[in-house]
C-alpha cells in the first residue's frame, strides 16, 4: 500500500459465495469498475485463487485510486 499526492494504493476485501458442488479455481482475473460509464478503478490480478465448494472466500484486490479521476467522477 502506498500514498502520494497523486494517488493512494489500497487493498479491497471481496467476498465470493460458491453455491456450486465443485470448487472454483481461478488463475487470475481482470476488473473494471465504472461509474457513469467512466472507468473509476481497474486492474488485473494474476494470483491463483480457489473458492471451495458450497463455501465463501474473502480475497483482496489491489486498487489504486487516482485523486484527479476520483474528483472528476
Amino acid at each position: 500500500m502506498g500514498l502520494s499526492f497523486k494517488e493512494v494504493d489500497l487493498a479491497v476485501d471481496v467476498e465470493v459465495d460458491n453455491i456450486n458442488p465443485l470448487p472454483i479455481k481461478l488463475t487470475g482475473f481482470d476488473y473494471d469498475l465504472k461509474i457513469n460509464d467512466i472507468s473509476f478503478v481497474k486492474g488485473q490480478e494474476d494470483k491463483q485463487l480457489t473458492i471451495p465448494s458450497l463455501d465463501q472466500t474473502v480475497f483482496q484486490i489491489p486498487v489504486t485510486l487516482n485523486y484527479k479521476n476520483l474528483y472528476e467522477t
